[in-house]
């Protein structure tokens, strides 16, 4: 005979209550049978090896299960690995050797997994939380994989923007005496078109380092980050990460889906992108 139905007391990855019913004088669902329990002591960060599988994967090949959701206001975030911001920043790809890229799924021939060296291009993760602040949920990343990660802010992101400029134009000055002398004055010559930067942006919905939505329009803060992530897969198409720092399961690294290789020319328009959503479902 079931009695004493009532909800699990454990916590979701999203910092939301859990909504699976659970009798019997039990507390916790089959998934948060062994709750965690708060460690304060300090942890060791994990700099071993962490890769991206599949690159450019198409969003039909692992789309997330979307649960329903209580209206509820939070932050939406954008942020990346701090070792890989650091990387690009100071333009040392030897700083890198712990990420890699796994094209295996897009090519099964291909098992072989290569150093990141990409400079145009940064891994980056749209999340959400219902905290009071983006750092609180970004401490609780850095807990979980043991990797130090950086909220993408407009400051940091024009620097990330600025270094990555320096670093192609110090890459062709090898061939510019040679272009130099094919080069002829023309008065019809473009200009070269501006790099776009934050600075230039209207955000009206980001404070205390996320997009702030109020929980007042149709859709829930985790549809709305969903509704982003579809937009981005479909133009960036999704990676996915096997995380050395997380749990593994039997032998193998728990994956997170919810990350994009980004252009970084791209991420002042990415954020953009995020303040008009959040911006059309507040009251």
């Amino acid at each position: 005979m079931t009695t004493g139905v009532r909800l699990c007391k454990g916590t979701t990855l999203k910092g939301e209550p859990c909504k699976i019913k659970v009798a019997n004088g039990e507390k916790y669902c089959r998934y948060h049978n062994k709750p965690h329990t708060h460690d304060n002591s300090p942890k060791k960060l994990n700099h071993t090896e962490h890769y991206v599988s599949g690159g450019w994967i198409p969003s039909y090949l692992n789309n997330p299960i979307v649960q329903p959701n209580s209206r509820r206001p939070g932050f939406l975030y954008i942020y990346t690995y701090k070792l890989l911001y650091d990387g690009i920043c100071n333009n040392r790809t030897k700083d890198l050797k712990w990420l890699k890229i796994d094209n295996s799924v897009l090519s099964p021939t291909n098992a072989k997994k290569k150093i990141w060296q990409d400079m145009s291009n940064i891994l980056c993760k749209i999340g959400m939380t219902t905290k009071r602040d983006v750092q609180s949920r970004l401490n609780e990343w850095e807990a979980s994989c043991l990797h130090k990660v950086i909220n993408l802010t407009p400051h940091n992101i024009d620097i990330l923007i600025e270094s990555s400029t320096k670093v192609h134009k110090s890459g062709s000055n090898h061939n510019l005496s040679k272009l130099m002398g094919k080069l002829s004055l023309s008065p019809q010559k473009k200009s070269q078109p501006r790099i776009p930067s934050c600075k230039d942006l209207k955000l009206y919905t980001y404070q205390n380092g996320g997009f702030y939505v109020d929980g007042k329009g149709s859709m829930a803060l985790q549809d709305i980050e969903n509704s982003i992530h579809q937009l981005l897969w479909k133009k960036y198409g999704k990676g996915i990460i096997h995380c050395s720092g997380c749990k593994k399961t039997g032998t193998a690294y728990k994956k997170h889906i919810e990350w994009f290789v980004i252009p970084i020319r791209d991420l002042p328009l990415i954020l953009q992108l995020i303040d008009n959503f959040c911006l059309s479902q507040n009251r």
